[in-house]
């Protein structure tokens, strides 16, 4: 597998103005800096807006968006 195989980035994704921006231009340098291919999009899954900071709701969220992105995959 390269850089080029990651379909979906998992984000902490508080939903704030910041932090949204500086979380997808530090995603964005790293995958530059590992090779990753020009165009070559990845699909980003936020849902923390959707449960503020309560970790168990939280990742019970983030858990049920990454297996539907997988089963898209399928």
């Amino acid at each position: 597998m390269t850089v080029d195989d990651i379909a979906v980035a998992s984000f902490h994704g508080t939903s704030t103005k910041y932090n949204d921006l500086n979380e997808s231009q530090v995603l964005q340098k790293q995958l530059v800096h590992l090779g990753r291919k020009k165009g070559n999009i990845i699909l980003g899954i936020c849902q923390k807006y959707l449960t503020g900071h309560p970790k168990g709701a939280a990742a019970a969220w983030l858990l049920n968006g990454m297996i539907q992105v997988m089963r898209i995959e399928e």
